[in-house]
């Protein structure tokens, strides 16, 4: 279709339907590829004429608008009727579904109807090139053939060939590659074994070479033809191919999606969940990061966190280990971890900022987190071998797409006419027919999955709350939502998560129960004169002679301590048993003085430095008394701390000049990655994937104005051809063969 045609066509558009199929195309906005927004009609058609742009828009269709372009272009590639098409997909040419179907395809600019005829204005043979498993057309393959070539086949088939030239025998073969009943009647000629093997060509199971001595009465025959050039063999024309295949081979028309046997979602469970859920990810994925700030993550010598590492962060943080391999790869992804020498896998000083932020916005990160996340971290292929964590596989961009199509299938399927939650039962067969309708709704995108990839995607959406009870929530459906304003994620954990937790329920067998999110403020006081018990939808901390005392080593008072402990207290008083404890730690609080020499500890009370003398649990020390007031240990400073404080007294170290050492919990931090050219703060790179510069377009005016200069000749803007690529093969054209390895295995490469 040429070019002039497309304009013609889009001319004729309202400015709102021009408005919609502009819409329908990221690229024209300069959203996606290096062309930059459209600047004219004309620019519009012959992008539409791109295989590549039209690939954008071929790739995300359901089903039966795939099987459509499929059929067009194997009958194409010349125009082809309506009733032919309809026939072809054994319907009536009324019929409403594949009425609709075609309107469908019109609306995007990937079919144009002209009269009866079909037409498309990017060659489909371009997109599927083996369509319906045929081979190419005949007017392709016998073109490659030489005029000797030519003439010899023509006179086998009884064609005219004297005074011809090459061109008109090249037609009259083509005529009669196109004439099914004639092609049959020679097929069943064939001698031998060539009737089997010309029937395997032409179901499209079998593409011979040069050496298949039972292909050489086609190849005479005209019926296959020798492909030379690097990719040498056998080809059947798709004419040929069709007229073997008999009168009554149908093309696949599926209209209908996939029954989905689910049942109603039990009534306000599912949002409950999905709350809790949403709470517990974020408490989780804090509670490795803040692991991970205590003990650095070791990395492999062949890249990535092993498995041993990751089942020791497990039990640290009490968590199963596939949910912290999900935590693990949130957080790099957030920027709340970074590797910071090719050793280790630290902290990141953006982390300070990101648990101080209201919990609704921690929630709304690790969603978005999840949904650019750049590898499946719970998925188990099939020998059982999942890769290390944190491994790059330049998988984001295919990742995220199929999470969201995960969500948006769910949305389609498992929610009522009146928008009500279904929930999928929870058996493989319930997964299986998820993962069918999965198939209809994204045909392409999910026709090489592995198996178990669109459980795992399943399964981790469950944990993080946008899959509860089996049901999507709000959440999972406010991630496909994106013609918005503000960001819907973020509107819905703004409903689902509650403001932080600034108090907390002080009890008498000295814990603490802080419900919610405790704040960062809180849970700086409390790590520093309590230990954590557990963390979740609540988390609770005992406070320990050891833990005030830590307090009071990093230089807190027993006044300022109780002050600081009661302001965050409900109803704003403490227990009695924790101010007793307080005070009772802080009156035996630096009695012990510790100081290097190799080293000395002094004390005012003698008697109580002759029960440390005295005491065998520290004869490791070597203690010695020169004088009163006075031992002497044969340890260094830490050592001698340490032993002390394990045998129940409170030291405190004492410096050259006699001053007090704090002991003050070491923080270490390393600067977050941010990604070169990109103004967002870490971890907040993927939240607006849509450059500012497209804003500038409204999809109406933009199409209002294409038509209105439409008949002006200044078409000044010249396109980039978008190429006929595949967009993807950035994402996944990686030269490591880890990422090739990984790619293979997720996405089933040959």
């Amino acid at each position: 279709m040429t070019e002039d045609r497309v304009t013609r066509w889009l001319a004729g558009h309202s400015s709102e339907r021009l408005a919609a199929l502009l819409l329908t195309h990221p690229s024209f906005f300069g959203v996606a590829g290096p062309a930059g927004p459209v600047r004219s009609l004309t620019e519009v058609a012959r992008r539409l004429r791109d295989p590549g742009v039209a690939r954008e828009v071929i790739v995300t269709m359901p089903k039966p608008l795939l099987q459509v372009c499929e059929a067009l272009a194997a009958l194409g590639p010349e125009p082809v009727g309506h009733d032919a098409l309809a026939a072809f997909l054994a319907r009536d040419p009324a019929d409403v579904e594949l009425t609709e179907a075609l309107t469908q395809l019109s609306r995007v600019g990937v079919v144009v109807a002209e009269e009866d005829e079909l037409v498309a204005p990017a060659p489909l043979r371009v997109i599927f090139r083996r369509p319906l498993k045929l081979g190419p057309p005949a007017a392709d393959l016998y073109g490659r053939l030489a005029p000797a070539e030519l003439l010899a086949v023509a006179e086998r088939l009884g064609l005219p060939t004297a005074h011809r030239s090459p061109r008109k025998v090249l037609a009259a073969l083509v005529a009669f590659a196109r004439d099914a009943e004639r092609v049959r009647d020679l097929a069943a000629s064939a001698p031998g074994r060539t009737s089997a093997v010309l029937r395997s060509y032409a179901d499209g199971g079998r593409t011979g070479d040069l050496g298949d001595a039972d292909a050489y009465w086609g190849l005479e025959h005209g019926l296959l033809v020798r492909v030379p050039g690097w990719d040498a063999g056998v080809e059947m024309p798709a004419e040929i191919c069709l007229a073997l295949r008999g009168p009554g081979y149908v093309a696949p028309f599926d209209p209908n999606p996939p029954v989905v046997a689910a049942y109603p979602a039990p009534s306000g469970f599912v949002e409950r969940d999905s709350a809790a859920a949403l709470a517990s990810a974020v408490e989780g994925l804090r509670a490795v990061v803040d692991e991970c700030g205590r003990q650095p993550l070791a990395l492999l010598r062949t890249g990535g966190v092993g498995v041993r590492e990751l089942r020791r962060l497990a039990k640290r943080v009490g968590r199963d280990e596939q949910e912290v391999r999900l935590w693990v790869e949130i957080a790099e992804g957030l920027a709340a971890l970074s590797s910071d020498d090719a050793e280790t896998i630290c902290v990141t000083d953006y982390y300070e900022s990101f648990r101080r932020l209201p919990p609704a916005q921690q929630a709304d990160l690790v969603v978005h987190g999840w949904l650019h996340a750049p590898t499946l971290p719970t998925w188990r292929p099939a020998d059982g071998r999942q890769e290390p964590a944190l491994l790059r596989y330049g998988a984001e961009a295919l990742l995220s797409q199929i999470r969201m199509t995960v969500l948006e299938v769910a949305g389609q399927v498992l929610t009522d006419v009146d928008g009500r939650p279904l929930a999928l039962p929870d058996t493989p067969a319930g997964m299986a027919a998820f993962v069918a309708a999965v198939a209809w709704y994204a045909p392409v995108l999910a026709a090489d999955l592995a198996d178990g990839i669109l459980a795992s995607i399943w399964t981790e959406a469950a944990v993080l709350g946008l899959v509860a009870q089996g049901a999507p929530t709000r959440l999972g459906l406010a991630a496909v939502r994106y013609a918005e304003d503000e960001c819907p994620i973020r509107t819905v954990t703004s409903a689902l998560v509650g403001p932080a937790t600034e108090a907390g329920i002080f009890q008498a067998d000295l814990t603490v129960l802080v419900p919610g999110f405790a704040s960062a403020a809180l849970c700086d006081l409390l790590d520093s004169a309590a230990d954590r018990e557990s963390r979740g939808i609540a988390s609770t901390w005992r406070f320990s002679e050891n833990s005030v005392r830590r307090a009071l080593d990093a230089g807190a008072t027993a006044d300022g301590l109780a002050e600081s402990l009661a302001e965050a207290a409900r109803p704003g008083s403490l227990p009695q048993p924790l101010r007793y404890l307080i005070q009772d730690v802080a009156r035996r609080h630096g009695a012990l003085r510790v100081r290097q020499a190799g080293c000395v500890i002094s004390s005012a009370d003698e008697t109580l430095l002759a029960e440390v003398l005295a005491n065998t649990r520290l004869r490791a020390l070597g203690l010695w008394q020169p004088a009163s007031a006075v031992l002497v240990s044969g340890r260094g400073v830490a050592e001698t701390l340490a032993h002390l404080r394990a045998a129940g007294y409170a030291p405190v170290e004492q410096g050259p000049g006699g001053g007090l050492v704090l002991e003050r919990l070491e923080v270490h931090r390393i600067p977050a990655p941010v990604a070169e050219g990109c103004d967002a703060g870490p971890g907040e790179d993927f939240l607006d994937p849509v450059p500012a510069e497209a804003g500038l377009f409204d999809p109406l005016d933009l199409a209002e104005r294409l038509l209105r200069e439409h008949d002006e000749s200044s078409d000044h803007y010249s396109a980039t051809p978008a190429g006929d690529g595949d967009e993807t093969g950035g994402a996944v054209g990686q030269d490591r063969e880890q990422e090739i390895d990984y790619l293979e295995r997720l996405f089933r490469m040959e």
